[in-house]
């Protein structure tokens, strides 16, 4: 019963790991260490600047001045690159996580029901089942 309640436990923590935003295409880090996603697409975004510019609509002659008009323009000034990297888990290696520990509470209930009728002897087994649960 008391693992049963561990494995509960586990799974509540494991539906809590954050996923990869699902709104980006991501691909594994080779340059980086294991378990490190970058977005393949970088964003670009320019940096702008408003600027007041002047335009002679009419020459000035001896009789008038000059017309000028006067109009804003935008300038691109600089460009900003935005690369994102994550240590996140993939939604598919949440799922298989969640799997696993189903499979192995599954398996501790027949347990359980079986070891009623059966002599247990004391093993140390965590080590086997974490194993199983990350590794599957």
């Amino acid at each position: 019963l008391g693992l049963e309640s561990k494995i509960s436990e586990l799974r509540t923590l494991f539906e809590s790991i954050p996923t990869l935003a699902p709104g980006l295409v991501w691909e594994e880090d080779v340059a980086s260490e294991d378990g490190v996603f970058k977005a393949k697409d970088d964003f670009s975004q320019f940096k702008t600047e408003k600027d007041i510019d002047f335009r002679v609509l009419y020459d000035a002659t001896k009789e008038h001045p000059a017309q000028i008009k006067e109009f804003n323009i935008t300038k691109n000034v600089g460009k900003y690159v935005t690369s994102k990297w994550s240590g996140m888990i993939t939604s598919h290696r949440k799922a298989e996580l969640l799997t696993n520990l189903e499979v192995l509470l599954a398996a501790v209930k027949k347990a359980r029901q079986r070891a009623n009728n059966a002599y247990v002897e004391d093993k140390h087994i965590g080590k086997d089942l974490i194993d199983f649960i990350l590794h599957n």
